[in-house]
């Protein structure tokens, strides 16, 4: 027989479990909050989907800084609530960022881009959230246009979750610089989008999934030796980083040395690269990580 689990341990261990099964009910949540705000917003199929995860006596509360802010009790108003921005705003895309466990709550962010009444050019924010869950039901959540305050009202400090995604960043270039494939796929989600700079590669095109990150490693072999990635900058921006590496290699077939810096923009979602763009120009990788300047 194995050695027994102290009382605190085997509590330690359910907490921890339970903390995770929080993190999946707001992950699905989001989920499916993203797909309604991204297809035809059906108000009866809001209220369907929302009672998969949302307890019937649910308190959501609003950010003062949003129009006509207040605080919505029971499931049915928090479902009218999320139709009526439909109305309030002309919502052009929202994404999902990471779910964060914070012990007593779920820290979650979303992009959302938007119109105002004006309807000018859209306009990207990034909304923070804290959410408690109970027996499988988010019963309390609050939106947050700071994510400072966010981060603070659940006992976390933005360095902390930034320095998350900085320090995944250096694991994945080291793995990188040692061609460990298997290391670098460890760090992407399984449907992890790798976009390419085009002309980079012969037959440049954008890599999907687990299998595409292992292609891109076998083209970049058969054109570079003795590739080694420096990272010059990594800039954390929420749920994405900005990235600019130096790349030194020989040419496979002509061994001329050759230099580079690329430019990319990392989003990163519960700690696994979700999707990898590249850029020539830094301006463009700093636009699409949100840190215009």
């Amino acid at each position: 027989m194995g050695p027994r689990l102290s009382a605190r341990e085997s509590s330690r261990d359910t907490a921890r479990v339970m903390s995770q099964e929080n993190v999946e009910v707001v992950r699905a949540w989001l989920d499916t909050w993203v797909v309604w705000f991204n297809s035809p917003q059906d108000p009866d199929r809001l209220a369907r989907l929302a009672s998969k995860y949302l307890a019937e006596d649910v308190t959501y509360e609003e950010d003062p800084v949003w129009p006509d802010a207040g605080t919505y009790q029971g499931l049915d108003a928090v479902v009218r609530r999320f139709a009526d921005y439909v109305d309030l705003v002309h919502i052009e895309g929202v994404e999902a960022g990471e779910a964060i466990d914070a012990g007593d709550v779920v820290i979650a962010r979303v992009r959302i881009a938007m119109l105002g009444a004006d309807a000018g050019e859209a306009v990207e924010f990034l909304w923070t959230y804290t959410l408690r869950v109970e027996n499988g039901r988010i019963m309390h959540f609050r939106a947050w246009y700071d994510p400072q305050q966010a981060l603070k009202a659940a006992g976390l400090s933005e360095q902390a979750v930034s320095q998350g995604n900085v320090e995944m960043a250096r694991r994945a270039i080291e793995a990188l610089n040692g061609d460990r494939v298997d290391a670098v796929v460890d760090l992407c989600d399984p449907e992890v989008e790798w976009i390419a700079i085009p002309g980079f590669l012969p037959d440049a095109q954008d890599f999907h999934g687990h299998a595409g990150v292992r292609a891109w490693f076998e083209k970049v072999g058969e054109i570079l030796g003795d590739a080694h990635w420096q990272a010059q900058d990594i800039t954390d921006a929420g749920d994405r980083l900005y990235v600019a590496l130096k790349l030194n290699a020989l040419g496979r077939a002509s061994g001329i040395p050759a230099e580079m810096t690329i430019f990319e923009a990392w989003t990163v979602r519960n700690a696994k690269l979700v999707r990898l763009e590249s850029y020539l120009s830094r301006e463009a990788a700093l636009e699409a990580a949100g840190l215009r300047e």
